[in-house]
């Protein structure tokens, strides 16, 4: 799994001002730079004011600020293009407000429709005397079935839901989400990979002469999945496709104490990889004899790897003076745990089907394993962030608000974010007819890895100045809402080379006894050698959005997203209150 632990937590603390936005966020405080909120972000967060609106009510529109894919803030709220799915959310006011928030998306099969199993018949002719006259009459010489081995029903799918209700001072929630890659799977599925194919052989039981009689002669069956049939993986290689799920809890909680207000969210997403496989091919015994020779074969392939990534975040708040004004805390700590793996098996027996309805076993097969061991590479990462929101209102019609951010993160990586493998063993072994080890000579490979994999380590200051404007002219039919969010980051980053050494053990043995054996070592080239790098760099970011109020309290939400040069992407959010 690609990461950015460290880029992951300085985005929680670029978010600071509003104590880390998490799923839904409102347009108003994606327009203005996370300086400002509203009635969304206050019901669908989990912080101190949650529940104090009289009223309920209903939102929608495009405001999902974190991909289903993605770790806990792995996006800035105020720096998305609002292109997840279509959200719907439902605030519940009373005496136990509760909260809830749900979003479903997914795509259609790319490459392909969903097929239903099917068939397909093939005849021959035969010719039936009746006097002088002579017929010709079809009879099924082969019937061709096909079957999904790995049903796939959308290329790509995503779901969330969260719930937050307040129980006394504190506030808490929960939330899931769901998400499934299928995109290559999908690719591999359009061209035969993953399907089982039973080719039945008929042959005509009938004297020359008269109508024929089409009876089942052997078959053939050959299914795959995740593997091309024409080209099996070798040992050590992985399947067609990689399928990715990933699933994502979170816990966020608030509360006030006095003039302090904390936040706190523990959030951890599990990330599975799969790219097993699996093939068999196999011919029944011929009923009609003349089959000749056939090899059946079968392989198993298991390659999966996985990745869970635990977030704890805290945000502290102390409101200053005027309303708005605050200081702001923010610190958070993450652990990426990274695991896989794999083994291989492949098995080939070779039959005589030369006579009827009789399938011998030969001698000459063989059985090829691989087996790699692992283990779990270890990533962590924390950052500290602080500082001032200050508030300004110099009319009724104009609010303005600035927070000025410093940020500061580190982070460890090692073997560049995914499992470490210690080592691997493979064999091919002959086999004798009863599919026993026929004791002539093989060989067993022996790999291990042994000393430091490569490590990387970031530190990462920076400074943020996000501000917002909000101006309601008296008398105009809409507001505008207007956001900018500079940036200068310093990235230190120093990668240490491994230093693992490779030692390969190859031993021979005949009749199961050792005859030799043979070890080598390797080394890395510049073990242990530590480069850094360090890279300045300046991003801005800014935003042209309105809000159009109408009667009964809707409101209507639009931003335009925009970069130093252009504007981008037009987005649209629905408040709809319910009175």
């Amino acid at each position: 799994m690609k990461r950015a632990l460290l880029a992951l937590l300085l985005v929680a603390a670029l978010a600071a001002p509003a104590f880390g936005q998490f799923v839904p966020q409102s347009m108003e405080y994606g327009m203005t730079a996370g300086t400002f909120s509203n009635e969304i972000d206050q019901s669908f967060q989990a912080n101190v004011d949650f529940g104090t609106l009289k009223d309920s009510f209903l939102f929608a529109g495009l405001g999902n600020p974190i991909s289903g894919n993605a770790p806990f803030i792995a996006q800035r709220a105020f720096d998305l293009g609002f292109t997840g799915p279509y959200s719907v959310g439902y605030f519940m006011a009373g005496q136990l407000p509760i909260s809830l928030f749900t979003t479903l998306s997914f795509d259609k099969l790319a490459a392909r429709t969903i097929a239903a199993d099917y068939a397909v018949d093939s005849y021959s002719t035969a010719n039936v005397v009746a006097g002088t006259t002579t017929t010709g009459m079809e009879w099924l010489d082969q019937k061709t079935s096909y079957a999904a081995t790995n049903p796939i029903y959308f290329n790509n799918f995503a779901a969330t839901l969260q719930a937050i209700t307040r129980l006394g001072p504190a506030v808490i929630g929960l939330y899931v989400n769901l998400a499934a890659d299928n995109n290559a799977a999908d690719t591999v599925a359009a061209i035969g990979y993953n399907r089982t194919v039973t080719d039945a052989y008929f042959y005509n039981t009938a004297i020359a002469g008269v109508a024929p009689v089409s009876s089942a002669n052997y078959t053939t069956t050959t299914s795959a999945t995740n593997v091309d049939p024409a080209a099996l993986p070798a040992a050590g290689a992985n399947g067609a496709a990689t399928l990715t799920d990933t699933l994502r809890i979170g816990v966020p909680f608030a509360m006030r104490t006095g003039a302090l207000e904390h936040k706190l969210y523990i959030d951890a997403t599990m990330l599975s990889s799969v790219a097993s496989g699996a093939y068999s091919l196999t011919e029944t015994a011929h009923v009609a004899g003349g089959g000749g020779a056939a090899t059946d074969r079968t392989l198993n392939l298991t390659s999966t790897s996985s990745a869970t990534d635990i977030a704890l975040n805290y945000a502290l708040g102390i409101p200053v003076g005027s309303a708005g004004d605050r200081w702001f805390a923010q610190a958070a700590f993450g652990l990426g745990l990274n695991g896989a793996a794999y083994s291989y098996d492949s098995l080939s027996r070779p039959y005589d089907l030369s006579v009827a309805a009789t399938k011998t076993a030969l001698a000459g097969g063989s059985r090829t394993t691989y087996a790699k061991t692992y283990e779990t590479a270890t990533d962590i990462s924390g950052s500290l962030g602080g500082g001032r929101v200050f508030a300004f209102q110099p009319s009724g019609a104009v609010a303005f608000k600035v927070a000025p951010t410093l940020t500061i993160g580190i982070a460890t990586t090692t073997n560049g974010g995914a499992a470490l493998q210690t080592g691997y063993t493979t064999t091919t072994q002959p086999l004798d007819a009863t599919g026993a080890y026929d004791a002539t000579t093989y060989t067993t490979t022996a790999v291990s890895y042994s000393g430091d994999p490569a490590k990387t380590f970031t530190l990462m200051p920076s400074i943020q100045l996000p501000m917002g404007l909000v101006v309601k002219p008296e008398g105009w039919k809409f507001n505008l809402l207007l956001g900018a969010n500079p940036a200068v980051t310093l990235t230190s980053t120093t990668s240490t080379a491994s230093s693992r050494v490779t030692t390969t053990t190859t031993t021979t043995y005949t009749a199961s006894a050792v005859s030799a054996v043979n070890i080598s070592t390797a080394n890395p080239t510049d073990p242990g050698k530590a480069t850094t790098t360090l890279v300045p760099s300046f991003s801005e970011v800014h935003y042209l959005g309105i809000s159009v109020p109408f009667d009964g309290g809707v409101r209507f939400d639009a931003r335009l997203n925009a970069n130093l040069l252009n504007f981008e992407s037009f987005t649209v959010q629905a408040f709809i209150p319910l009175k």
